[in-house]
Parts: C-alpha cells; sequence; structure tokens
C-alpha cells in the first residue's frame, strides 16, 4: 500500500530505499529513473523529503553505484547522484577522498554516459566542498581531465572543463595546472572557434567557447598584471600567442546583426587578453591595427550602454572594469594607440582649454559618462577610470587636468603624487627645482588627503543658476587648498 499511497511524479526518497531493501530491483531502477526525470531542474531536496531521507537516500545510491555491475543502475544512480549533490546538506557521506575516487573510476569507464554524469558529479563535489579540491589534486584529477578531452568529445568538455574551472580559482593551484590544462584549452578553443564559427544563429557549442575562455583567465592570470607570481615560459607565451589570431578574428567579426550574438563572448575574450603578457600586447596588433582598436571601442561603447541599467556603483564598476583595464594596458603597452583613442574621446582636444575644475563644457556622451566614474564611489572603478585617461593622455596629468577637469582628475593627481599640476608645463616656481613633475608624498599621507577632499562634494546640480555655480566652484577650491591638493 505504501507504493500506492505516493505518486509517481513526487516519489518519495524513503520509498526508493525501500524498494531496494524489498529486493523490488526493476521497480526501484524504473522509479529511480522517474526521480531523475522529475528533477532536472530541481536544485533543492531536503525542503522536500527531509534531512534524513535524503542523507539515506544518498547512502544507498552510493552503495548500490559501487557493487552493482549493470550500466542502466550504474548510470541511474550517477544522475541521481549529481542531482542531489546540486545542494550540500545530506551530501556530507560522500565528501572524501574514497567517493571522489570511486567517481575517478567510473569517469574512466568506456560507457559515454556513465562518463558524462561521473564527471558532473565531479564538477559539484568539487565545486560544493574545499577539502574535495586538496583531494582532487593528490588524486590526479587535472592530468585525468586533460586525457579524458583528448577524444575531443564536447559532450564531456563541459563538465570537465567545469570541474577545471573550480579547481583553477585558487592561486596556489594555478601554477602547477598550467603546464597540463593550457595547451589542452588552448587547443580546444583553436577547434570550436573556427573560421566559420561567427555565423548566425550561433552554433551550439558558444556556452562551451564561454567556458574554455573563463578557464583561459584563470590560467594566465599569472602571466599579466593580476597575477604576477611568475614569468610565462617562452613555450607557455607560444600557447598563449596562438590565440591571438582567433581572437582578434572574433573581436572584428560581425554579420550586423543588433544585437550581436556573439557579443558576451568578446567580453570574455577581452578579459582573456587582460592577462597578456606586458612583452606580447604589441601582437594583439599584428594585423589590422585600426580595426583591433575599433573593436576595443565597439565593447568599451557597449558596456557603457549597460551600465546605463546599473544599480550601484559596484555594478558599474562589474561592466567597466575589464575593458578599461585592458584599455589601459594596451595604451601602456602599445603607445601608438593613445592618440587615436584619446582623438575617439575628445576629436576636438585641449589646445584651447586651460584647467577648470569641470573641465571643457562640450564632451561627447562618452567621454561625459566615463568623467562621470573618475568620482565614483566604488574605488575600483575611479582607480581603472582614472589611469584609463592618463595612458590615453600618453601618461600627462596636466592634460588629464584640462580634458575632464581639475576637480575630477584629483584623486589621479593624489594618489601619484602629482600635486603640484596646474601650473603651466614651462613653471619653474618649484621649491625643489622641478618642471612640474610632481610632489612625492608617502602613501599614508596621500590617503589622508584623499580622505580630506571628496570631488563628488563638487558636481554641478541641474538647474544651478551662475551665482551658485561661482559658490560651489570656489568651494571646490577652497576645500582643495585645505586638503593640501593644491
Amino acid at each position: 500500500s505504501i507504493y500506492l499511497r505516493h505518486s509517481v511524479i513526487h516519489v518519495l526518497m524513503d520509498l526508493l530505499v525501500r524498494l531496494h531493501q524489498d529486493g523490488k530491483d526493476e521497480e526501484w531502477l524504473k522509479q529511480l529513473q522517474q526521480f531523475n526525470n522529475d528533477n532536472v531542474a530541481s536544485m533543492t531536496f531536503v525542503d522536500r523529503y527531509g534531512l534524513e531521507n535524503k542523507t539515506k537516500f544518498v547512502d544507498d545510491l552510493y552503495r548500490t553505484l559501487q557493487q552493482s555491475p549493470k550500466q542502466d543502475v550504474q548510470h541511474a544512480c550517477l544522475m541521481a547522484l549529481r542531482l542531489c549533490s546540486r545542494e550540500v546538506q545530506g551530501m556530507e557521506s560522500l565528501y572524501t577522498e574514497h567517493a571522489l575516487q570511486v567517481m575517478l573510476n567510473m569517469a574512466g569507464r568506456d560507457y559515454e554516459p556513465i562518463v558524462e554524469e561521473a564527471w558532473k558529479c565531479i564538477v559539484n563535489f568539487v565545486a560544493k566542498n574545499k577539502d574535495m579540491e586538496g583531494f582532487a589534486f593528490r588524486l590526479h584529477v587535472v592530468d585525468k581531465a586533460v586525457d579524458a578531452l583528448k577524444g575531443n568529445s564536447t559532450v564531456l568538455a563541459f563538465p570537465i572543463l567545469r570541474v577545471l574551472f573550480h579547481l583553477s580559482i585558487k592561486p596556489e593551484y594555478v601554477v602547477d595546472m598550467i603546464p597540463t590544462a593550457l595547451p589542452m584549452v588552448t587547443n580546444l578553443i583553436v577547434s570550436l572557434m573556427t573560421p566559420a564559427f561567427g555565423t548566425h544563429p550561433p552554433p551550439p557549442h558558444t556556452s562551451l567557447v564561454g567556458d574554455a575562455l573563463k578557464l583561459i583567465f584563470n590560467l594566465t592570470i599569472p602571466f599579466g598584471p593580476l597575477g604576477g607570481q611568475k614569468a610565462a615560459t617562452i613555450d607557455e607565451i607560444v600557447t598563449f600567442k596562438r590565440l591571438l589570431p582567433i581572437y582578434r578574428r572574433k573581436l572584428c567579426g560581425s554579420d550586423g546583426t543588433s544585437p550581436d550574438p556573439y557579443y558576451a563572448l568578446k567580453t570574455l575574450v577581452i578579459n582573456s587578453l587582460i592577462n597578456t603578457p606586458n612583452k606580447s600586447f604589441k601582437d594583439i596588433f599584428d594585423e589590422d591595427e585600426r580595426e583591433i582598436l575599433l573593436s576595443f571601442q565597439s565593447i568599451l561603447e557597449g558596456q557603457l550602454e549597460a551600465a546605463k541599467g546599473a544599480k550601484s556603483d559596484s555594478e558599474v564598476a562589474g561592466f567597466m572594469t575589464p575593458i578599461l583595464t585592458l584599455f589601459t594596458l594596451i595604451a601602456e603597452h602599445v603607445p601608438q594607440v593613445r592618440a587615436p583613442a584619446k582623438h575617439w574621446l575628445f576629436p576636438k582636444g585641449d589646445a584651447q582649454q586651460g584647467v577648470t575644475v569641470e573641465g571643457p563644457a562640450e564632451q561627447t556622451l562618452i567621454a561625459k559618462q566615463l568623467i562621470s566614474y573618475m568620482t565614483s564611489f566604488d574605488i575600483t572603478l575611479k582607480h581603472f577610470v582614472n589611469e584609463f585617461f592618463y595612458m590615453i593622455c600618453d601618461e600627462n596629468a596636466e592634460e588629464v587636468c584640462k580634458l575632464t577637469g581639475f576637480g575630477n582628475a584629483a584623486s589621479l593627481l593624489v594618489t601619484r603624487g602629482l600635486l603640484s599640476l596646474g601650473k603651466p608645463a614651462s613653471s619653474s616656481s618649484s621649491s625643489e627645482g622641478s618642471s612640474g613633475s610632481g610632489i612625492e608624498l608617502p602613501p599614508s599621507e596621500i590617503r589622508e588627503r584623499l580622505a580630506r577632499f571628496n570631488p563628488a562634494d563638487y558636481q554641478a546640480k541641474p538647474d544651478e543658476t551662475e551665482d551658485e555655480r561661482d559658490e560651489r566652484l570656489a568651494r571646490a577650491f577652497e576645500a582643495m587648498m585645505d586638503a593640501g591638493i593644491i
């Protein structure tokens, strides 16, 4: 009668355990497969079945997985364990090195549905429990994952890339992963991002390319400014450079479809390029420099548009930081892009512009939006937009002041110790005999002065009168003088 009290659609975990205990294996397998089908999209189970029921169910599945020689039983058990492992509660007994070894054994079978489910279980185990990360390296999961992908199976690539991504999040693991994982994922991207890739609609493996690009970003962090743990070897630089022609092709490629169906992938390419080794930035522009620069500008415009819908400065930073970081790094290491990038934002230049608090009255909409971020409450966003302007202005802070306004550039001046700016370039009045290059201050003094002045307090208000404007500017200059900025 217990079997009749529960509908097939809402099979209880305790029912499945009892069916198994009663030796009703065929009925148990049928109900288990129905449970899997009904819970494909489920993320929680304890709230419906209770913690005790789930724990017993998971233990029964794990025991059966190891004991049964039948492929259909093993596959059903793995799928149920994979679904249940989306939720940490009730899975504690499987967060062991032994359980991970069992999953790896299943991942080494010849039957691809079992192999796929085993790797998916490993994804959840590694993602949900920190101890499993250590077990994974002790059991050489990275090497086994790379070996499994040598068959170029896109089915297995999805879970395996996720496993490697989760393991690569920790900096202490990345350096050991690079020699095997970087060539593998590079080969995968090269094979997936073929010349035909870019058609409309996007091919079904587009999401797979996205996962591969995310992994590439993690693996190459030590090469670029975000890591600095190790210098890339010649072989690693050669591997990285294999991706550059593909990156260029995808960044510049467009079939005119709006919105661009590949835009999300292009932003992931931008992330990956941030980790370019310093000596390799010029290689990004090996081909049509103008077209590539236009692609970066297009993505910057796209991110600015997306940022308009952000509800906080931290959300804006999420949209803007990657492209601003990359653009800044490129301008730093490839000086010839500075002038065209500056002209794009400031087509009128600064020839007739003196230094004012607010900068020129007439500005492009893009420049105006970027300038507004120079006084953002988000420190990361403020830092990178200031550095971006500093680099495209050829590392000339006085020019930044002319184009963006002294008040907006105050943070840049203080953090770089350029407190004597605002004087003519030819000024020789510096007490130290310098020519306006700035006064070096200790970091503690810089932070203290920054804390005493917030340019955002002195921004223009809507519909202010001329008298109100004059009063606001006077207060801004007085505050900067009080803070020791000017």
